[in-house]
């Protein structure tokens, strides 16, 4: 698409394409996916997404495994990174996983790719309120890496080590 200026004093054209639409998504406590999930007290909620109204809303970089032994292992790591995603929603915070975001759009088997996910994702780290480091699964190498990288950040994040409780006793479908 080409790129197309705003005449001066004008507002900005819009093409015909960049007419988006927004298909209303149920929040997700009705979802039958996330069946009883907690609600944080007075909420804001735009499609699938639901984030207190208070002033200030806690950012949070989550820190969890990704690369794993073999694809199961990468799909249960994947899985508990989506776990850990709702756990810190239901606290009312808003997570941020750059190891769920970056590598659909950069091949994690590339150095190069790899490195760039890695840069992007610790820029977000050092504006976080709180590194959530969810320990169930371990912490492997890269995961120690970012803990080091949060705590050598002058006057952030808060570090917090966190659990899940359904991911002590196996996971969900006893995956682990």
């Amino acid at each position: 698409m080409p790129f197309m200026a705003a005449a001066p004093g004008g507002p900005m054209p819009q093409p015909a394409a960049a007419q988006f639409h927004r298909t209303p998504r149920p929040p997700l406590s009705s979802r039958p996916e996330f069946p009883g999930m907690p609600r944080p007290g007075p909420v804001r909620s735009w499609g699938a997404v639901t984030i207190p109204t208070e002033a200030h809303v806690i950012r949070t970089y989550i820190v969890s495994p990704f690369r794993g032994a073999t694809p199961d292992d990468r799909r249960r790591n994947v899985a508990y990174a989506e776990a850990c995603m709702l756990d810190s929603l239901a606290r009312g915070e808003a997570p941020f996983a750059p190891h769920l975001l970056y590598p659909r759009v950069l091949d994690d088997s590339m150095p190069l790719d790899r490195a760039a996910g890695r840069e992007a994702g610790l820029a977000w780290l050092a504006v976080a309120d709180v590194v959530a480091v969810y320990i169930d699964l371990g912490i492997t190498e890269g995961m120690e890496a970012e803990r080091q990288y949060a705590a050598a950040c002058v006057g952030r994040p808060a570090i917090e080590k966190r659990s899940l409780p359904s991911w002590r006793t196996g996971g969900p479908d006893g995956c682990r």
